[in-house]
């Protein structure tokens, strides 16, 4: 199957995910950084360059696990190409909504430092973490996310992060803080279950 915008836009409500920012305006102080997100004109084409980069058209069906989803595009996007997908966000009003109405499935739930995921969420082909940003989180507390989510991989499965890289100086440090960790999660026994783990650009 090809993706296209018209096949991913198929069954949603674009009135109500437009009028998000009109519903929500009580709280657009809160979540005034992702209401941009509603465009749905920008958003959408961006998750089907995602699912294009990871290859996810004319492939066999996979579950996909995806980390700090937003509003749910490329959860999307994965379904419509006959993947199993499922995203991970903040429980808060705006997420939650735009996922529904999105069709995205997803487990609202923030990452808590040293904490696993919920157990439920296993055996995943793929999982992406994609300019997700932990606020007061130390280089220990990423390396226990990223075993976590090593340990949740199904065989041969793939580990896909790409830092929310901030301010120039931020910039450089983060990238040696997840490759630090990358390299301390990922040891020889790991290695030899197929396990790949890629680290995107900037």
């Amino acid at each position: 199957m090809v993706l296209t915008l018209t096949e991913c836009m198929k069954g949603i409500d674009v009135g109500l995910l437009e009028s998000l920012p009109m519903r929500h305006r009580r709280s657009k102080t809160q979540n005034h950084g992702r209401m941009k997100y509603c465009r749905w004109q920008d958003s959408m084409p961006e998750a089907m360059n995602r699912a294009n980069d990871h290859g996810l058209e004319g492939k066999r069906p996979v579950r996909i696990l995806d980390i700090g989803c937003g509003f749910g595009y490329f959860v999307r996007c994965c379904n419509v190409l006959g993947h199993d997908a499922m995203g991970l966000e903040v429980d808060d009003a705006l997420a939650r909504e735009a996922c529904l109405i999105l069709q995205a499935p997803t487990v609202h739930q923030p990452l808590v430092a040293q904490q696993g995921l919920p157990q439920r969420l296993t055996s995943f082909d793929l999982i992406t973490l994609y300019r997700v940003e932990a606020y007061g989180w130390m280089l220990n507390d990423y390396a226990y996310l990223m075993r976590d989510l090593i340990k949740r991989l199904a065989y041969g499965g793939e580990l896909f992060v790409d830092p929310n890289y901030g301010r120039v100086r931020e910039r450089i440090m983060q990238r040696k803080w997840w490759r630090q960790f990358v390299d301390s999660a990922v040891v020889g026994k790991q290695r030899c279950h197929g396990i790949s783990i890629q680290i995107g650009k900037a």
